[in-house]
């Protein structure tokens, strides 16, 4: 009997220490002084910051796509809106990056909200008066716009980039794939059941299929989801078009034309009914999907553009062309 109980109490301990290397971040930030805000329920989250050493004009929240951001993702964004007097925070969501948190599980996504929310809070003492903008970017993009419905007069205006509302045929699972979720979905839902990255050689976009794979071999990306975060995430993307209607805020709407992810006849219902007149909406003839549509954009996001947000009514619809600079 006591040698029972001492396998039972090791198996125990075995995957007590199994959890807890999950819900630890692979490997530490190489900041000296890494930035830190604790959730409700006292998980330690990483954010980045790109604060103006000018007067700070604004203050610009990322919320990323889902599986978390590589080390430079959004550089280049926060270097060019610092200069221009903004401070750009990028947090870690729960459970990816440098952040804590069960990899690839949550037990209700709204946590995952409320940290956002909380996260608002915290900046807007800190920076008392400043405009505040969301900045979405793919499953970014869906919560930015359910955060934008719920904070309200909070934000100041919202930039989404291929905001995640329908996927594209292409990217879907087979039928047989699907029975293979709808069984984990009702049995095993906090198995991590989906595999995100796919497979990167099937990307036809060049540096998509380039980001796919270098996101496939970073740590700090988490690549497989329970049924029950991916679940959590669909009900958010689901609202996308209809919390639209509920933001009187000035849009900023950027997306690629040959994005595989995402069906864009999404982006252009939410475009359509976005509640304030102040909108306006660029297509990137070679934008695809990734960070890189990202830096593609840069051009259009400056300090004029994302000023203009606030002062001009204005809708306009641009198609993009060559001229748009891709920023290295």
């Amino acid at each position: 009997m006591g040698k029972y109980l001492v396998i039972f109490i090791s198996l125990m301990l075995f995957a007590w220490s199994f959890s807890q290397l999950m819900v630890k971040p692979p490997f530490s930030p190489k900041e000296r002084d890494p930035h830190y805000f604790l959730s409700r329920d006292g998980l330690r989250l990483y954010y980045k910051e790109f604060v103006s050493k000018k007067e700070i004009r604004g203050i610009v929240i990322v919320t990323p796509g889902i599986g978390g951001i590589r080390e430079g993702d959004y550089n280049k964004l926060g270097e060019l809106l610092s200069g221009e007097g903004f401070a750009l925070y990028i947090l870690h969501p729960r459970g990816t990056g440098y952040s804590e948190g069960k990899r690839g599980d949550i037990s209700d996504f709204d946590l995952l909200l409320k940290d956002f929310r909380d996260f608002v809070k915290k900046l807007e003492e800190k920076h008392p008066k400043k405009p505040l903008f969301l900045f979405g970017h793919s499953l970014g993009g869906a919560i930015a716009i359910q955060l934008g419905a719920d904070l309200g007069r909070e934000i100041a205006g919202v930039i989404l980039i291929n905001p995640a509302y329908r996927y594209s045929k292409r990217s879907g699972p087979s039928f047989w794939t699907y029975i293979y979720y709808a069984f984990n979905y009702i049995f095993r839902p906090s198995a991590l059941t989906v595999d995100m990255k796919g497979d990167p050689r099937k990307i036809r976009h060049p540096e998509d299929r380039k980001e796919a794979i270098a996101r496939a071999k970073d740590p700090l990306i988490v690549k497989k989801f329970s049924m029950r975060y991916l679940t959590g995430a669909r009900k958010i993307m689901d609202k996308s078009a209809e919390n639209a209607k509920l933001i009187k805020k000035p849009l900023l709407l950027i997306y690629g034309a040959q994005d595989e992810i995402i069906d864009h006849s999404g982006s252009e219902e939410i475009f359509k009914n976005w509640k304030c007149s102040n909108k306006k909406k660029v297509i990137l003839k070679e934008g695809g999907h990734g960070i890189h549509t990202v830096n593609m954009s840069l051009t259009i996001i400056g300090k004029s553009q994302l000023l203009r947000l606030c002062q001009k009514p204005k809708v306009k619809t641009i198609l993009s062309k060559k001229s748009f600079k891709y920023m290295r």
